[in-house]
């Protein structure tokens, strides 16, 4: 076969060099077939001479051609040679030609077609296998495909788990052969059920399943945990097959390694599954205590297999191994316990009083099975005496508590109680509190705060400390509540964490004198009085004194006023001999006494008071004080009791009237203090004088008048910037202290008075109106209050005038439908809104003939309204409002006019051509004005006094009908309608009439010329009821025919005179 296709290429190329007029192109190259599916190769054959079916043969380089299952073609329309293969085998596939020959030329293509073999998968172990525990097994396959499956194309996997990557992780798994063997060594209970062996690879997938029974011990729990009294079990297994080995059972004894030879009695046996068979043996141990901690172990043993193996496991007991022992606290502060728990865990606690929880800082310390945990509970109270305190040790949800504990607390026995002290005397206190550990030292607080005083401790016991202190010259500041504060050391190593615990208070009530006299100074004749308060618990006995003897003349006697005792010394006419230092007495039975200082009794005062003074804010003013006594005293001025002194604001005068030569009694001494200009801060200073002496015996004493301070004379409320809409009226106001005369001013001129109002404050208020504002009164403005003692001025304010700049003018239009636009301009600001109006109707935005516009410029806006195809109806006045928040403005009306020339539209004579009938002469012209209309006969006036006719005319602006009842001879001619409206020359139009002769009347018209007369009784008829309702509407609205005057009112005539000050 080899050698006919080497033939045949040999020819073919012969061929070929001798012609190339045949070509043979391939359309399909490299192929690829499923087995069992179709495929097909093209190749497009063409030459000169056109090729034949029979001149084209399809070969197959290896082997031979299927020839049952293949089929040829050739299409001679595409020229295509085609070549089907159906059921495709493995041996389908190889390189095929296609070869063409003519006339001895012959041309070839290959092309190549791949059968694709999906994996198969054979198992070389069987279906299900048996091993025992600790055994290996091997399971392995035999795969075949096309192309051959590789090694990362085979995966293990058990039915139950997800799929064991590849290498798999486990050390007793193993893969070989090309992953198509897995060994599986030490095996284990766990280890049974179904494997599946996975071959996937792109041509398709296949698997085999193996089932692997594993026979003997089953589980063990290798290690048991039990907490003391609680129950803990343990357990193992053993399966068998119970179809391999009928009828036959697992043995499972237990032991302890202590006696190996004694079976331990509580365990049961028990079965599951069903087909695989196990035999299950728990041991269960109860009220579990620290003897039961140890080795066990359980043995097995099954007919048929060497399986008698033994299997260890531990037991370990937790929970708590030592528990807390008494604690010792001081009251208030913090108590530690410790507590001790064992076990193969760290376990967590907490800790309970009296069975509920509660919080506390903690510290765990795990040493091997040994943890220890020291608690701190804060704020321990007396009860905790018999509290019971528990440490719960929970082992992963197991838990057991230890035996209670309680505390021992330390605290003040003997707390201080309260004493009485007189001023100037000494109160003692003492203290006990519980030792064992004892304090090491004593605090006394008052109030909260250490004092520091003389402090003895003793001990009254061996389990007692006591502390005891003395306050000497005792004060006010001396009383208050007393309390002491032992302070325990800590002892860490005996769990005592110490600290301080105060007492409850003792009150330490300092008595004496609470107000004694003091210094009094009066003028000489007056009375003086001395005033002596004391404690009244205890009640004490109040004694007065003159230079250090008693006195009872002018003593009051003593009075209980709430917890105060009061007596009064009187002095009256106070002359040289009362002059003298005075002091009272308390005296406390049993207790001591309280005497006061001396108080002097002096002549000494001020005369002349400093006065409030009116002052105009701004100018200067002045305050005088002058004060009496035996001696010349040193002045000073105080302003919110700071001293005054010279300055560029103050200056201050003092004088008095002491002459060495003179024996005087008494002295005045005077001072002046001037403030260069009053300022409301300085207005609103509380001003007092004072006065000291300094006596002959080293004592000075001060007398202070009563403040005052300068009455201020001012505007205390100036006018406000204000905005005012021109032509309209603006008030400003403003309001002094006082009653002053205001008056206004503006720059450049002067108002005079505005309106005057005093209310009952003394405060007067003065409004400013001016009618009819315009720009002539813009600027700044303001009011003058003018005192006796000067002028204040108020703050300007800025009166600014906003309104329309600039109206709208009159707009003449010298005929209809043309286009007309009036202007408005207005200050834009403050912000408005602006209208037009026509007459007093308002025009809307939605007249689609009239047009609003705006334009906005830095101060002003330019408001337009432009009017379209204009008609006599939009005739009239029109005007722009604005509207300000201030008010609103109307500017001066603007008419739109129009001057059309009279034109004459239509002339007509109606009626009858013959002399004795009637006939009907109607004009109509148009104009704005509409015209007058006047009628001449042959260039004279008609009618008129030689008309013998009779005639009626009905005139009505634009439109005249003349009515010839019988007409005769003389009323042939020429008639000239006449149209007239002031604007332009009247229009004249002739018509001429021509009358046949009369012919003999007869009592009955002709037909038509009754007719004829019928119409034009109608015509007029019709034109006197339309000149009647045109008369009626003029008299509705008389506006719309006004003419309005050429030359409208500008601002420039505007009566600019006539504002309106109104200032009374």
């Amino acid at each position: 076969m080899i050698l006919n296709i080497r033939y045949i290429l040999c020819i073919s190329l012969l061929i070929n060099a001798a012609s190339t007029d045949l070509f043979v192109t391939a359309n399909t190259f490299d192929l690829i077939g499923f087995v069992g599916g179709g495929v097909t190769m093209y190749a497009t054959v063409r030459g000169d001479p056109r090729p034949t079916a029979d001149d084209i043969t399809w070969i197959k380089m290896q082997g031979n051609m299927p020839e049952d299952r293949i089929l040829i073609t050739y299409d001679l329309k595409t020229n295509e040679s085609r070549i089907r293969i159906n059921e495709l085998e493995y041996d389908d596939a190889g390189t095929y030609y296609c070869t063409a020959m003519i006339n001895g030329v012959s041309k070839s293509v290959s092309m190549t077609l791949n059968v694709v073999v999906e994996p198969e998968i054979f198992r070389v172990t069987g279906l299900m296998t048996f091993k025992a525990v600790g055994q290996s097994v091997i399971l392995s396959v035999t795969v075949n495909g096309n192309p051959i499956p590789a090694a990362e194309d085979i995966t293990w996997a058990k039915m139950d788990s997800r799929s064991i990557p590849m290498p798999l992780s486990h050390d007793r798994f193993e893969l070989n052969n090309g992953n198509k063997e897995l060994t599986i060594t030490d095996l284990e209970i766990a280890d049974k059920g179904w494997y599946k062996c996975l071959v996937k690879t792109d041509e398709g997938k296949a698997e085999a399943p193996f089932l692997l029974h594993v026979l003997g011990m089953r589980s063990i729990e290798e290690s048991a945990v039990g907490v003391v009294g609680n129950s803990v079990s343990m357990s193992c297994a053993a399966t068998y097959v119970e179809n391999v080995y009928p009828g036959t059972k697992t043995t499972i004894n237990w032991y302890r390694y202590e006696a190996p030879d004694i079976p331990l009695a509580g365990s049961t046996m028990e079965s599951e599954e069903s087909s695989t068979q196990a035999s299950t043996s728990v041991l269960t141990l109860t009220d579990l205590d620290w003897t039961d901690e140890g080795e066990y172990f359980c043995t097995s043993s099954y007919p048929g297999f060497p399986d008698d193996s033994l299997y260890n496991a531990t037991l370990n007991i937790r929970g708590v191994s030592t528990s807390p022992s008494q604690g010792t606290a001081v009251l208030g502060q913090s108590v530690m316990f410790q507590c001790m728990a064992t076990g193969d865990i760290q376990p967590t606690f907490k800790w309970t009083r009296n069975g509920d929880d509660i919080n506390g800082e903690s510290e765990n310390v795990f040493e091997s099975l040994l943890t220890t945990t020291t608690f701190s509970y804060a704020g321990v109270v007396e009860d905790d005496t018999t509290a019971e305190f528990r440490c719960i040790a929970d082992f992963q949800g197991q838990t057991h508590q230890s035996e209670p504990a309680s505390v021992t607390v330390l605290k003040v026995t003997t707390p201080p109680v309260g004493v009485y002290g007189v001023v100037g005397g000494a109160a003692s206190f003492s203290c006990v509190a519980a030792g064992n550990p004892n304090p090491t030292e004593f605090s006394w607080l008052l109030g909260g705060v250490v004092v520091g005083v003389e402090d003895t401790v003793t001990n009254p016991s061996d389990s007692t400390v006591m502390s005891k202190i003395t306050v000497s010259d005792l004060s006010r500041e001396d009383h208050g509540d007393y309390t002491c504060v032992p302070d325990y050391p800590a002892e860490l190593d005996n769990l005592f964490l110490g600290g301080t615990t105060e007492s409850s208070p003792g009150k330490l009530s300092v008595i004496g004198l609470t107000e004694p006299p003091v210094q009094t100074i009066v003028k000489v004749g007056d009375t003086a009085t001395f005033t002596c308060k004391a404690n009244s618990e205890p009640v004490p006995t109040l004694s007065w004194f003159k230079s250090g003897s008693t006195i009872t003349s002018g003593v009051s006697a003593p009075e209980t006023v709430g917890d105060e005792v009061v007596s009064y010394l009187a002095i009256s006419n106070v002359g040289d001999s009362d002059v003298a230092p005075y002091s009272c007495k308390a005296d406390y039975p049993s207790l001591a006494s309280h005497l006061s200082e001396d108080a002097f009794l002096r002549f000494r005062g001020i005369e002349e008071l400093p006065l409030v003074t009116p002052a105009v804010i701004g100018k200067p003013n002045e305050m005088n004080c002058t004060a009496r006594g035996e001696a010349e005293a040193e002045m000073k001025w105080l302003a919110n009791g700071t001293e005054i002194t010279v300055s560029e604001v103050y200056s201050i005068f003092v004088a008095s009237n002491y002459d060495p030569a003179k024996q005087q009694d008494l002295i005045d001494t005077r001072t002046i203090l001037t403030v260069s200009t009053v300022t409301l801060p300085i207005a609103f200073l509380e001003i007092t004088c004072s006065a000291t002496w300094e006596g002959s015996d080293g004592q000075a004493s001060e007398v202070v008048s009563d403040p005052v301070n300068f009455d201020p004379l001012y505007v205390y409320k100036s006018p406000i910037d204000t905005i005012a809409v021109r032509y309209t009226t603006v008030e400003l106001s403003c309001s002094a202290t006082r009653t002053p005369l205001i008056r206004w001013d503006r720059s450049g001129r002067t108002y005079g008075v505005g309106i005057i109002d005093i209310d009952g404050k003394e405060r007067t208020h003065s409004t400013l109106r001016i009618g009819n504002v315009t720009e002539a009164d813009q600027g700044n403005i303001w009011c003058v209050a003018e005192y006796d003692g000067g002028m204040h001025d108020s703050d300007k304010a800025q009166l600014t005038v906003v309104g329309i700049r600039s109206e709208p003018r009159t707009q003449t239009l010298l005929q209809r439908g043309l286009s007309v636009e009036f202007t408005c301009v207005v200050d834009r600001y403050p912000l408005n809104t602006v209208s037009w109006y026509k007459g007093d109707d308002k025009i809307q935005d939605y007249d689609n003939r009239k047009d609003m516009t705006k334009e906005e410029k830095d101060l002003f806006v330019e408001y337009k309204l432009s009017v379209s195809s204009v008609t006599e109806e939009d005739m009239g006045p029109y005007h722009c409002k604005v509207e300000y928040p201030q008010g609103d403005q109307i500017s001066q009306p603007a008419y739109l006019q129009i001057r059309e020339p009279a034109q004459i539209t239509l002339i007509v004579a109606t009626g009858g051509d013959k002399a004795g009938e009637s006939i009907e002469l109607l004009c109509q012209a148009s104009g704005v004005p509409k015209p007058t209309i006047t009628w001449r006969r042959s260039g004279k006036e008609f009618p008129s006094d030689e008309t013998s006719s009779v005639v009626t005319i009905y005139n009505e602006p634009g439109s005249s009908l003349v009515l010839i009842n019988i007409t005769t001879s003389d009323d042939q001619g020429i008639y000239s309608c006449v149209a007239s409206n002031g604007v332009g020359e009247p229009v004249i139009m002739e018509t001429e009439l021509v009358l046949e002769s009369a012919v003999k009347v007869v009592t009955v018209a002709s037909a038509s010329s009754l007719l004829v007369f019928i119409i034009a009784v109608c015509t007029a008829v019709m034109l006197f009821a339309l000149y009647r309702r045109r008369k009626r509407k003029n008299a509705l609205h008389p506006e719309e025919d006004k003419i309005p005057p050429p030359t409208p009112v500008e601002d420039s005539e505007r009566d600019l005179e006539n504002h309106v000050y109104d200032n009374e």
